[in-house]
């Protein structure tokens, strides 16, 4: 005769067992074992509300805060971990940029006012002023140029746009310049995903520097940029490392300096396109 053995499951005793509501397995403790999901009160409390809040942006154990503190402290971890699975105590990447850029784009709009932010930056790009035949040609050039300020001020206030040009730039020449490393192009991604979005920080010292010293903003912003290509050169070095750090910043720095070229680039031919239809 085969006698067959009952299995006990432990319960916590703070934990009545009942179903996911998740996944709709059996939950015995305080997380579900088969999703990860918190075992849920049967209705949603303030005090359960504030926790979950607390747990994704306020956790120095896991979330947001987390994330960026160790993309600061250790970003090779961060990135390594995520690639190889160990990912629920990390902010997603995808999520992790949209949270930063909209920090700091509110930031932006909290300090400065943004259509003479915009004008100052295209005055102090232009640094000759046309000369027109006729007084049409003044007003076509005076639309043309309002409208292509608009863009660069939508660019502005939407930087989300710019980054979903770049970072693909960016995972692109990294994939290249390493190449041997094995890693795949979603991979490249990751890595430039995370590593970007840390990169905004970047862009609120040049806020304030530009609250306090409006009249350069050309440095305010090759200040910005130069901390997070510096940054970016670093986490490069640190994550694709493997027989000299040195050459993997300078590669690193190379590939940031051309996406960045290659994006201005495009963003340049898609100014003058539109500049020039509707001079026409």
């Amino acid at each position: 005769m085969i006698h067959s053995e009952t299995s006990q499951t432990t319960v916590s005793k703070d934990i009545q067992p009942a179903d996911c509501k998740n996944c709709g397995n059996l939950v015995t403790e305080t997380f579900c074992g088969h999703c990860g999901q918190r075992q849920l009160q049967p209705r949603l409390t303030i005090k359960e509300l504030l926790s979950l809040a607390y747990e994704s942006l306020v956790d120095f154990d896991r979330g947001f805060l987390f994330t960026t503190t160790k993309m600061f402290t250790r970003p090779q971890g961060v990135i390594a971990d995520y690639i190889t699975g160990r990912r629920i105590i990390y902010t997603n990447p995808i999520k992790y940029l949209l949270l930063w850029l909209g920090i700091s784009t509110f930031i932006g709009f909290s300090i400065l006012d943004m259509d003479a932010f915009t004008q100052k930056m295209t005055e102090q790009v232009q640094t000759q002023k046309p000369v027109f035949k006729n007084k049409k040609q003044q007003e076509k050039y005076q639309t043309a140029n309002a409208r292509v300020q608009q863009f660069q001020q939508f660019i502005t206030q939407n930087p989300q746009f710019m980054y979903a040009i770049l970072i693909p730039i960016l995972a692109l020449g990294s994939s290249v310049f390493f190449r041997k490393q094995g890693y795949t192009y979603a991979e490249h991604l990751l890595m430039n995903t995370y590593t970007m979005a840390q990169s905004a920080l970047f862009s609120i010292p040049g806020y304030l520097l530009y609250l306090y010293f409006p009249t350069h903003f050309i440095i305010d912003s090759v200040l910005s940029t130069s901390i997070a290509a510096i940054y970016y050169s670093v986490v490069g070095a640190l994550f694709f490392y493997r027989k000299s750090y040195f050459a993997s910043a300078f590669k690193s720095l190379i590939n940031y300096v051309i996406a960045y070229m290659l994006f201005f680039l495009l963003a340049g031919i898609v100014g003058f396109i539109y500049g020039a239809l509707l001079m026409q």
